[in-house]
């Protein structure tokens, strides 16, 4: 699903006139046959397309090798996520994905982050709805205040609009079963960003520890909130954004 969205967003940028006209890329999958059918939706053809299966190590080295930039989209990145990330390591291709699973992710730092550096490989996580908005209304409201003055602190709100009403609405698997299993392993994920700080303070006295905070500490409203400014309801996103 994610992954298609992706193809289709750049074979729109690919087509000539484009912010990717002379950019190579191609999609890659563990069956031709849904690969085929993906093909057919596109605006314009990919470079290429590439076979290559989590099960298979060969085949994920051989993939990442022709490339230099490789986006994954394949989730729950518990499951099919590190197999992707060291073959790119291996073959010292940058690695993005669109992952919001605190386990993965201190997982990876912990056991890849080492390798990763040697190599001169980015590996960079949670580029997706969740993060980089936040992220980067976070980043743009800070650079308003002009040296020197600092900001303190930046509410964000993600605003959905769904026309009409949504009959039939629905979550997608990948997602539902990555939370499932989230929740499921939530002692072992607290024990693993334990053992990742203490590498941290090991490798950095201070590094795993936050920054001095900024004016008053900030107050989140447990629950559902009136917000004046957007004449509607929030409440807290229920994602792990925070532990990411």
């Amino acid at each position: 699903y994610t992954g298609e969205r992706v193809a289709r967003t750049l074979s729109k940028w690919s087509m000539p006139g484009g912010a990717w006209a002379t950019v190579r890329w191609a999609i890659a999958g563990r069956s031709q046959k849904k690969l085929d059918g993906m093909l057919g939706g596109l605006a314009s053809p990919p470079t290429g397309v590439v076979i290559a299966d989590t099960s298979d190590e060969a085949s994920l080295r051989a993939m990442s090798a022709r490339t230099h930039v490789l986006m994954n989209a394949t989730g729950p990145y518990r499951f099919y996520g590190e197999a992707v990330v060291s073959a790119c390591i291996a073959t010292t291709t940058d690695y993005c994905d669109l992952c919001g699973e605190p386990e993965f992710i201190d997982r990876c730092q912990l056991k890849h982050s080492d390798a990763a550096r040697t190599a001169g490989v980015l590996v960079v996580h949670a580029c997706a709805f969740d993060s980089v908005p936040a992220d980067l209304g976070t980043l743009f409201t800070a650079m308003q205040f002009p040296p020197p003055a600092l900001c303190a602190h930046a509410d964000m709100y993600h605003v959905v609009s769904v026309e009409g009403s949504p009959p039939g609405a629905s979550g997608h698997a990948t997602t539902f079963r990555a939370a499932v299993h989230g929740f499921g392993g939530a002692g072992e994920t607290r024990a693993q960003r334990k053992a990742l700080l203490a590498k941290l303070e090991e490798e950095a006295p201070g590094s795993s520890r936050p920054p001095p905070p900024l004016g008053p500490k900030l107050k989140v409203a447990a629950g559902p909130a009136w917000q004046k400014a957007l004449a509607r309801y929030s409440f807290l996103f229920p994602g792990a954004d925070v532990a990411v």
